[in-house]
């Protein structure tokens, strides 16, 4: 070879992007090993496909091809080496025996026409214990068609239940989940058996309800039974809590507006509960009240009534004169609940004269020793 050379300009793939060589210049893309075409205005110039095409990005290439007169008249299947036709018939298929494609025929329960419809016929069907099949659905009622499934409708071969959400149409035989008969046009009479007997007068049988088919709320146990309002609850609503007595025999002769009579302490258990107030109060038949009685939870009247007496506000007794005896003692007795107490600290009740004029508490009036009495009160603390 001669002993000079031409070098053409050269770079990478990564510097021929950036240069936009002359229009007919040639350069060499060394990270490709291609010439390079430039056009002087695209960037990277146009690379000239290797030897091995191993350049190549895709796409099509335009060949046109020759072939002797040796191969221009084989255009059957006989012909191909790999096709063995034995005796070709109307409706054959090709398959491949490993060696060589064959022809042959559909045979057993499918045959073909020429035209490529596939028939099937004699297909035997076996009868399944599966406990949970999956019926056949067709989308038309005519045509050939695929079966289809659908998991909501299943059947058990098991006990012979067909299974399905909801039923349409007429219905006869036996129905033991049915909950409704709209579709039904005339009297019918129905008839049941199991937990539920009877056709007209229906009965349940004994012991067939137990406790965990019922909707009732709350928890069922030996501490627990079941209210009116269908809820589980503990036994105690109105149960007493506790009795609690407290009681005054001292004699009184009194022209104070205000004296305190009996009174008695409770501690409630608990908030919700209320307390139940009972009182027997002695008082002589002299005593001019002109004036009432009130019956206070520590500082609060209670049980007052609408109208008082003179001043004797929050009384739940007033009166401007009593009964004159000598001799007498009468009683006065008074009970009211207490409902809004809300307290489990120590409440004291008691009972008090208001705006009285003149009192004989636990005595007649005309002497100390002509008659004696106890009055009470009683507290009884009522649980929720």
């Amino acid at each position: 070879m001669p002993n000079y050379a031409v070098q053409r300009r050269r770079g990478t793939t990564a510097e021929h992007s950036s240069f936009t060589g002359l229009s007919g210049e040639l350069t060499v893309d060394t990270s490709k090993d291609v010439v390079i075409v430039h056009d002087g205005s695209t960037a990277g110039g146009i690379p000239m496909m290797a030897e091995d095409g191993s350049n190549f990005s895709g796409g099509t290439i335009a060949t046109q091809a020759w072939v002797t007169s040796a191969v221009q008249g084989e255009d059957t299947l006989a012909e191909m080496n790999d096709v063995s036709l034995v005796s070709a018939a109307s409706a054959d298929i090709l398959t491949y025996n490993g060696s060589a494609w064959v022809d042959v025929a559909l045979s057993g329960d499918a045959t073909m026409t020429n035209a490529g419809v596939v028939s099937v016929t004699g297909i035997t069907v076996a009868d399944t214990t599966d406990t949970t099949c999956f019926v056949g659905l067709w989308e038309s009622a005519t045509g050939d068609l695929g079966p289809k499934t659908d998991g909501a409708i299943t059947y058990d071969a098991g006990t012979g239940a067909l299974s399905a959400t909801t039923f349409v149409g007429a219905l006869t035989g036996n129905a033991s989940t049915a909950t409704s008969a709209a579709g039904w046009t005339t009297s019918r009479t129905l008839s049941f058996t199991g937990d539920v007997t009877g056709s007209t007068t229906l009965t349940i049988a004994t012991d067939a309800v137990d406790i965990a088919m019922l909707s009732a709320t709350g928890t069922a146990d030996s501490t627990t039974f079941l209210r009116g309002d269908n809820a589980w609850a503990s036994a105690g609503g109105g149960k007493i809590g506790q009795v609690v007595m407290g009681s005054n025999e001292t004699q009184v002769h009194s022209t104070s507006e205000s004296d305190d009579l009996v009174s008695q302490v409770i501690t409630p258990s608990a908030t919700s509960s209320s307390v139940l107030v009972t009182g027997t109060l002695f008082l002589g038949s002299k005593s001019n009240p002109n004036g009432g009685i009130v019956l206070f939870r520590d500082s609060t009247a209670l049980g007052a009534t609408t109208g008082q007496y003179g001043d004797a506000v929050g009384s739940f007794w007033s009166s401007d004169d009593f009964e004159a005896q000598e001799y007498t003692i009468h009683s006065l007795n008074f009970t009211f609940l207490d409902t809004g107490i809300s307290t489990t600290s120590e409440t004291t009740y008691k009972f008090s004269t208001s705006s009285f004029e003149e009192l004989f508490f636990n005595r007649p009036y005309n002497a100390a020793t002509a008659g004696f009495a106890r009055s009470t009160i009683t507290l009884m603390e009522v649980l929720a």
